[in-house]
């Protein structure tokens, strides 16, 4: 491998063109990540995949030109009914997510499917501290972005759109949840039902959704400041 351009998924057989299961291809470049710590780059173009697995260290980065109303730019969408996700970033350490467009492709599945997915079995021995940043998830038939057993987060100036269940689900600690758009979700915008605290939530946007605004259940030490709830 040479440069960054290696880790660039079309280098790997992904088209993007809507069409083709891009699945494999965008994990081929996913796993040379891994052994490099590198970042994996998705040019413009809808690419139809099932689950995918990050690992500690390791980025994806898209083009983020998606509107309100669309997803545009750099799409990943889901045609995988038995996927528990489409983004997987459990064990993944200090990941980065930034720019990519997720849809859930309105699939149901056996259980609810979850755009982004940490679902981890206990907090471990150090923090979390992947970084989701100027994404589009929408359509999912569980949360926008679910993160399970979650120790140090940012989740910042995403978009969680019309999913069946949360736009976010924390479950955890020592977050920063800011300038969001939570709209349109049947579950709540933000949601904690487990243990959490000491998490940050300013600035965001959360609107039209079925199970609440901010619904917090037996948390503490927040932070939460200049939030719109409509």
């Amino acid at each position: 491998m040479t440069g960054l351009q290696s880790l660039n998924v079309r280098d790997h057989g992904a088209k993007g063109d809507g069409k083709t299961d891009d699945t494999a291809a965008i994990q081929r470049a996913l796993d040379l990540a891994r052994d490099v710590q590198g970042t994996v780059t998705v040019p413009e173009g809808t690419y139809l995949c099932g689950e995918l697995q990050m690992y500690m260290g390791t980025g994806i980065a898209g083009f983020p030109t998606w509107s309100f109303r669309d997803s545009r730019g750099s799409v990943l969408k889901l045609n995988n009914p038995k996927a528990k996700c489409l983004l997987n970033l459990t064990g993944a350490i200090g990941a980065t997510v930034n720019g990519i467009s997720l849809h859930g492709g309105d699939i149901k599945g056996d259980q609810p499917i979850h755009g982004i997915l940490v679902d981890k079995p206990d907090y471990g021995a150090q923090e979390d501290a992947p970084r989701i940043d100027t994404c589009r998830v929408e359509r999912f038939s569980g949360d926008g972005i679910r993160l399970e057993r979650i120790w140090c987060f940012s989740v910042r100036h995403n978009q969680c759109y019309l999913n069946g269940g949360c736009g976010l689900r924390v479950r955890g600690w020592d977050g920063f949840v800011l300038d969001n758009w939570f709209s349109g979700n049947r579950g709540a915008g933000y949601a904690s039902y487990d243990e959490n605290s000491a998490n940050t939530i300013t600035g965001n946007r959360i609107e039209w959704n079925r199970g609440g605004g901010i619904v917090i259940v037996g948390g503490s030490h927040y932070n939460i400041t200049g939030n719109y709830i409509d």
